[in-house]
């Protein structure tokens, strides 16, 4: 927490819900290891010492595994940078972001169905990248936090050519794992699963529910793109059968969102809301809304508004009506793709 003070000079404005919020990625680290230890031990697995050279040149290996190897060798080349020019505050930046959003948010969530499935060279590869990931973020992370990474270090499944983590060499970056195609194509993906997610909320589907998405594609390229990581985007989304098309048109009673220019999001509802009863619901919210925004609109329609309210008063009072206003837009944009889809 205070190394990512550094950033901003000698004085410091020091505030403890910072390191809070550090505190609590330490848990988060410990709680991560462990789960992912649970996915290394008791399966036969055994990391050879030359396992970060040969994991590429498995039979099987998947673009999410690409992909993390490629932000761990981002956030290596980052972390030695910083130290050469001591940077700690990137140094942090650069630690926290592979840590908490490549590693925990990302790859973690993706290789569940792929440990507990059938493809034993998936799960091999998915197993072997872990095991790089973690051993080589926690040499990167020990100066910074060296009790809790040994800790850690020591629990690591199969031999290592040093007795501590302490007098572990610094990693360095790996030649051929940098992949920029890989880190891409996986930000796409990454871009229509949070398009994905907004539309399960905005239709209120329950995390049980496992709606048909079609993924319509801008061309071919961008559909192998998307097909190559359709069990990510299933994963990540929680859907249930997805297809990707170019041409074909999705079927009726699909909500659509746009994504970019790539792909446009199609999910089908058809049979997971009953239309007509949200309609309703959102025809009573707006009932209860347009007394609030009337009345409004009348107390500053008044002639004598802008001299006798104070300025904070107005000011006030224009950000609630403009959100009033909003919420209404949004909830006629609402009823009127319900009806569409009746």
């Amino acid at each position: 927490g205070l190394l990512a003070y550094t950033q901003q000079g000698r004085d410091i404005n020091l505030d403890i819900n910072r390191l809070v919020g550090y505190r609590n990625f330490c848990n988060k680290l410990w709680n991560a290891v462990r789960f992912a230890m649970s996915n290394l031990e008791g399966d036969g697995f055994s990391a050879a010492e030359d396992v970060a050279d040969t994991v590429l040149a498995n039979a099987v290996v998947s673009p999410r595994d690409r992909t993390i190897l490629s932000r761990l060798n981002a956030a290596i080349e980052s972390c030695n940078a910083s130290f050469a020019a001591y940077e700690f505050g990137e140094l942090t930046n650069a630690l926290y972001t592979f840590w908490l959003y490549d590693l925990c948010d990302v790859y973690l969530e993706l290789t569940k169905p792929v440990m507990s499935g059938d493809d034993a060279a998936a799960k091999l590869t998915a197993q072997q990248t872990l095991y790089v990931c973690l051993e080589f973020g926690l040499r990167l992370l020990h100066p910074t936090m060296p009790f809790v990474t040994e800790e850690l270090w020591q629990r690591l499944p199969g031999k290592r050519a040093t007795a501590s983590i302490t007098i572990a060499p610094y990693p360095l970056a790996v030649a051929g794992w940098t992949n920029p195609e890989a880190e891409a194509n996986m930000e796409l993906v990454k871009e229509v699963i949070h398009a994905a997610r907004s539309v399960r909320a905005e239709y209120g589907l329950a995390n049980s529910v496992r709606p048909q998405f079609f993924l319509k594609c801008s061309d071919a390229e961008v559909r192998a793109v998307m097909e190559a990581q359709l069990d990510d985007f299933s994963t990540l989304a929680k859907a249930g059968d997805s297809r990707c098309v170019v041409d074909e048109q999705p079927p009726q009673g699909c909500a659509m969102h746009s994504v970019n220019d790539k792909v446009q999001l199609f999910v089908l509802l058809a049979g997971l809301v009953d239309f007509a009863s949200e309609i309703a619901k959102l025809e009573k919210k707006l009932s209860k809304i347009a007394p609030s925004l009337a009345s409004l609109e009348k107390k500053m329609g008044k002639d004598d508004y802008e001299s006798k309210v104070p300025e904070g008063v107005r000011e006030a009072d224009a950000a609630k009506k403009e959100a009033l206003e909003t919420e209404v837009a949004g909830i006629h944009r609402a009823i009127a793709e319900f009806k569409r889809l009746l």
